[in-house]
């Protein structure tokens, strides 16, 4: 299933516990991000598990400041994900 950004952030901020998965889920496996993040990581070397870690630590930073009111909606949450 595909979301857009206004209906993934709706389901981070209020959705149910299935929502929100959901919109994690999508957000963890957008191949757009990973290969962005993958090339960043390459000029450090990093292997395939850092680009793992380091996906997977955006993405608990990027919901715990959405739910924190942190996130101000001036960036997509894509942007906002790879500034992490």
């Amino acid at each position: 299933m595909k979301l857009k950004e206004k209906e993934i952030l709706e389901a981070l901020m209020n959705g149910s516990l299935k929502e929100k998965e959901m919109a994690l889920k999508l957000i963890y496996s957008n191949q757009k991000v990973r290969n962005k993040i993958r090339k960043d990581l390459h000029f450090y070397k990093a292997n395939d598990v850092e680009l793992e870690e380091v996906l997977q630590d955006g993405v608990v930073k990027m919901y715990e400041n959405i739910r924190n009111g942190k996130f101000e909606g001036r960036s997509s949450i894509w942007t906002y994900l790879l500034g992490i």
